[in-house]
Parts: C-alpha cells; structure tokens; sequence
C-alpha cells in the first residue's frame, strides 16, 4: 500500500506516493538554487572582465584605434587594434603589463598612436 505525500512548489502543487521521492526533490531544488547564485556570481565576474577588455574606439588620423586590457595573470594586458581607411585591422599582440585597465588602456592607446604615425612617415620601399 502507498502512503500518499505531497511537496509544495511556488505556483505547483505534486502529490507523490513516495517520502524519498520528497526528499529528492527537496534536495534537487535546494541544488538547483545554489546553482542559480553561483551563475548570477560567475555572470557578474565575467561583466565585470569584460568591462576591462571593452574600450571604445576612437579615430586618429584616418585610422581607427582600439585599446585594449585584458586580465592575464592577475595583471591588465595592454594590446590595441588598428583599422585603416579599407577596413585592414592590425592587432599588437600583448604590449605590456599593467596593474589595473586603465593603465593598460592608456598604453594600448599611445602604441597604437605611434604606430600610425610610423607607417604615415615611413616611405613605402619601391
């Protein structure tokens, strides 16, 4: 004979012939909410890393300059990406460094200044 049991769930209600049955279930939410705040936890990190790698763009000199920082080693890697006038992008690979992003950034920015003002003086070889 089965002893018939029942388990609330906000906004269901389930009647089961079975207190294991219960408790298994009662376990798997309590799981499934320790989850939900560890990915709330995990999403919020990751914002926050990818807030240190976005950096809007800015124009100079016909090009396009985006600076970079992104966290390598619990360190800020400076790297930046130049787009020229046919849309060719160029990246730097890691430049340095840096304690917090906006260092990096600020790094990222001057190298990819100085690497356009070298290719518009540097004459083309023949």
């Amino acid at each position: 004979m089965y002893s018939i049991s029942a388990i609330a769930i906000p906004s269901l209600f389930l009647v089961f012939p079975n207190r294991r049955l219960i408790a298994s279930l009662d376990n798997l939410t309590h799981s499934l909410a320790a989850a939900r705040t560890a990915g709330k936890e995990r999403r919020q990190l990751s914002n926050e890393r990818e807030g240190a790698m976005h950096q809007s763009s800015l124009a100079y000199r016909g090009f396009v300059i985006t600076p970079m920082a992104a966290v390598d080693g619990g360190l800020y890697a400076a790297m930046t990406i130049v787009c020229d006038g046919d849309g060719i992008q160029r990246a730097s690979g890691v430049l340095g460094h840096f304690a917090c992003a906006e260092d990096a950034r600020a790094f990222a920015l001057s190298a990819g200044k100085k690497d356009i003002d070298q290719r518009l003086h540097t004459p083309l070889a023949a």
